[in-house]
Protein backbone atom coordinates (compact mmCIF):
# COMPACT_ATOMS: atom_id res chain seq x y z
CA UNK A 1 0.00 0.00 0.00
CA UNK A 2 1.10 3.22 -0.76
CA UNK A 3 -0.06 7.02 -0.30
CA UNK A 4 0.44 10.67 -1.51
CA UNK A 5 0.57 13.13 0.43
CA UNK A 6 0.31 16.89 -0.39
CA UNK A 7 2.74 19.34 1.36
CA UNK A 8 3.71 22.90 0.98
CA UNK A 9 1.76 26.24 0.48
CA UNK A 10 -0.02 28.20 -2.36
CA UNK A 11 3.07 29.19 -4.34
CA UNK A 12 4.29 25.38 -4.30
CA UNK A 13 2.93 22.32 -4.37
CA UNK A 14 5.13 19.33 -3.24
CA UNK A 15 3.50 15.86 -3.24
CA UNK A 16 6.01 13.00 -1.00
CA UNK A 17 5.15 9.26 -1.27
CA UNK A 18 5.18 7.15 1.38
CA UNK A 19 5.19 3.17 2.31
CA UNK A 20 4.56 1.58 5.30
CA UNK A 21 6.73 -0.34 7.04
CA UNK A 22 4.76 -3.81 7.61
CA UNK A 23 7.08 -5.04 10.56
CA UNK A 24 6.30 -1.89 12.40
CA UNK A 25 2.89 -2.50 12.10
CA UNK A 26 0.82 -2.77 15.64
CA UNK A 27 -2.71 -2.72 17.46
CA UNK A 28 -3.40 -1.25 20.49
CA UNK A 29 -6.66 -1.23 22.50
CA UNK A 30 -8.30 2.57 23.65
CA UNK A 31 -10.67 2.28 26.24
CA UNK A 32 -14.24 3.96 25.18
CA UNK A 33 -14.00 6.72 27.82
CA UNK A 34 -10.35 7.55 27.17
CA UNK A 35 -10.11 11.21 27.03
CA UNK A 36 -9.93 11.96 23.19
CA UNK A 37 -11.08 9.19 21.92
CA UNK A 38 -8.21 6.77 19.64
CA UNK A 39 -6.80 10.71 18.55
CA UNK A 40 -6.49 11.96 21.95
CA UNK A 41 -4.87 8.58 22.65
CA UNK A 42 -2.86 8.64 19.86
CA UNK A 43 -1.41 12.12 20.61
CA UNK A 44 -0.56 11.23 24.22
CA UNK A 45 0.78 7.94 24.35
CA UNK A 46 2.00 7.34 20.79
CA UNK A 47 3.51 10.72 18.80
CA UNK A 48 5.74 11.20 21.90
CA UNK A 49 8.00 8.28 21.01
CA UNK A 50 6.80 8.33 17.21
CA UNK A 51 6.14 11.09 15.77
CA UNK A 52 5.28 9.94 12.10
CA UNK A 53 3.34 7.17 13.78
CA UNK A 54 -0.17 7.42 11.23
CA UNK A 55 -3.17 4.97 11.32
CA UNK A 56 -6.25 3.96 9.05
CA UNK A 57 -9.48 5.47 10.55
CA UNK A 58 -11.46 2.86 8.14
CA UNK A 59 -9.68 0.07 10.36
CA UNK A 60 -10.87 1.31 13.63
CA UNK A 61 -12.87 -1.48 15.37
CA UNK A 62 -15.45 -1.56 18.40
CA UNK A 63 -15.46 -4.11 20.88
CA UNK A 64 -15.58 -4.95 24.39
CA UNK A 65 -13.78 -7.09 26.89
CA UNK A 66 -15.40 -9.11 29.94
CA UNK A 67 -12.93 -10.46 32.29
CA UNK A 68 -13.69 -13.59 33.70
CA UNK A 69 -12.35 -13.88 36.75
Amino acid sequence: MTGLDGLGDRTQHLVVEYEPDSELCDTGQVALQDVGGTEGFRGRKVLPYAEDAWYLPKSEEIGYEISLT
